[in-house]
């Protein structure tokens, strides 16, 4: 038998099942009403209502699972690199970070070795030595595009390596003799070596850099440099020890109610893009920047509002260095909120401004690598991690 005749015969035994059914229904009907037809639909349609419920009892057991499952729960975490992992990355970033930190001590070694080589045999040597034309944050960056930004491809010998070619050397030699009563001695050879580091814009040449990556570099020299203000500049400008001074003896109270956010109505906790303490550069990848807040970004006019109620501490602008514009609330009980970089301030000092107050506009003022806030909780004098405060709602 052919699959179409197979296909025929079901067909029909379906539709000899259906007039039968309807058939039921019909005499149901004609006996005993709307009840009778009632019941002989349920006899006819039997097996057909009771696959029904079954799928009626499967959706409503599954659907609110399924539902449970697709919005996140507070509970839930996402899946994230396993331990060892991230062990093993902050490892390697660790010692990477240490060859980098050795900078200088590579440097010295590497001279020295060259120094021993070309002097090995003459009676005297005199050398000239000329270093530091090359800036250490410099060497990292041109040591990250070189290494097109694989930290598994930078050891000791890559790095000893990119040292070795920052040193260039000349030299010359002499003869002389030394003073003697006697008329006749054997000559002397006298070496002069003149030895220095190129500097970063002839140690990209030499490597034979593109515009591209050398326009890289760059970049990732100006983020180091920010990043390094950006987590020092505090400290140096003395502004945490300043406001500690400032908030001593106020026994304001904390404003009631927790702290909001900069950003109320957005997803600003997605637009972070360095957190509180140690960090990488970006590119670099190697832990060597203390970030005392946290930098979120945003279009440059953006509206920055007060994440608490209070009084303004101070409104300043260091101008293309530090925080740039900015201004620092005080919010009583030793907290005081700072907001960094802003292109325009919306308040002055001493005003009191309540929760969610627009008070300045993002900017890339003072050290500023693009448009962004940088926020600081400051409690009595001491920085802390702003998401210990800050809500994402």
């Amino acid at each position: 038998m052919s699959q179409n005749q197979q296909k025929g015969i079901s067909s029909a035994a379906n539709l000899a099942r259906l007039g039968h059914a309807v058939s039921t229904v019909l005499q149901g009907a004609v006996s005993g009403g709307l009840h009778g037809a009632a019941v002989a639909a349920t006899k006819a349609f039997l097996p057909e209502i009771i696959k029904a419920i079954f799928y009626i009892i499967l959706f409503c057991i599954f659907i609110p699972f399924f539902l449970y499952l697709s919005v996140v729960h507070p509970n839930f975490q996402y899946p994230t690199v396993q331990n060892s992992t991230i062990q093993e990355m902050n490892a390697k970033a660790a010692y990477v970070g240490s060859l980098y930190d050795s900078f200088s001590d590579l440097t010295r070694q590497e001279a020295d070795a060259i120094i021993a080589r070309l002097s090995a045999g003459y009676d005297d040597v005199v050398v000239t030595e000329d270093f530091g034309n090359t800036d250490r944050y410099w060497f990292i960056s041109i040591s990250s595009v070189w290494h097109e930004q694989d930290l598994g491809r930078i050891t000791e010998e890559s790095v000893r390596e990119l040292v070795r070619q920052n040193i260039e050397y000349t030299y010359w030699v002499e003869t002389y003799c030394e003073d003697s009563d006697e008329e006749e001695s054997d000559p002397l050879y006298r070496i002069h070596i003149d030895i220095y580091d190129i500097g970063q814009d002839a140690l990209m040449q030499k490597l034979g850099l593109d515009t591209f990556k050398t326009q890289w570099a760059g970049f990732l020299y100006q983020n180091q440099m920010g990043m390094l203000n950006d987590g020092y500049e505090a400290s140096a400008n003395g502004t945490h020890s300043e406001i500690k001074d400032m908030i001593q003896g106020d026994d304001t109270p904390l404003e009631g109610g927790g702290f909001g956010n900069p950003f109320p109505g957005t997803n600003w906790f997605g637009n972070i893009t360095s957190y509180f303490g140690n960090r990488p550069y970006p590119g670099v990848g190697t832990g060597t920047s203390n970030h005392t807040g946290l930098d979120i970004s945003a279009g440059t006019g953006t509206e920055i509002c007060a994440v608490q109620g209070g009084t303004v501490l101070f409104v300043r602008d260091s101008g293309s260095s530090d925080y740039g514009k900015h201004l620092a609330i005080h919010h009583g009980g030793g907290y005081v909120t700072l907001y960094a970089h802003c292109s325009q301030l919306l308040v002055r000092q001493g005003q009191k401004v309540e929760a969610g107050q627009a008070i300045a506009r993002v900017g890339q003022t003072g050290w500023a690598t693009g448009p962004h806030l940088h926020i600081e909780v400051i409690v009595d004098g001491e920085p802390r991690d702003p998401l210990w405060y800050l809500s994402k709602g």
